[in-house]
């Protein structure tokens, strides 16, 4: 391979590393909004299925299956409201994170990333494509 060729895949891998690095990014931005809204929500109350997770306060009533360590049974309203609680949190946690300034910057850089991304990777195979018919149109001796 030549010096121009790999020079110019350096410059797409570049370009496809970059906007890894900025999903990254924005995932991590997403992953705080998430620890935020979960720290916050402890701090406000504890549902009572959470205080009990294992029911002990119903003496077995409701039971079903067991907990996620396999090891004690779980309440049927216990594991529902932790699931919904769990949608709940991650819904509040997307709406805070798509209005957070930081999060609509870093998608806008990552959609021009994006952009240059699929450029440098079109800009090379196309210069591939010229190559390839150059070589099958010069005379050969």
């Amino acid at each position: 391979m030549s010096e121009y060729n790999g020079k110019r895949f350096e410059r797409t891998h570049g370009a496809w590393s970059a906007l890894a690095d900025q999903f990254t990014q924005i995932a991590h931005q997403f992953r705080e909004h998430y620890q935020r809204v979960t720290a916050g929500a402890s701090q406000v109350g504890v549902h009572p299925a959470d205080a009990d997770p294992v029911g002990a306060g119903s003496a077995g009533a409701g039971k079903v299956g067991t907990d996620l360590v396999g090891t004690a049974p779980v309440d049927a309203d216990s594991a529902g409201h932790r699931v919904s609680k769990a949608v709940e949190d991650a819904a509040r946690a997307f709406e805070n994170a798509v209005h957070d300034p930081k999060v609509r910057q870093g998608s806008a850089e990552a959609g021009s990333t994006l952009l240059a991304a699929v450029g440098a990777t079109l800009s090379e195979l196309g210069a591939a494509i010229q190559r390839e018919a150059g070589d099958k149109q010069a005379p050969r001796p």
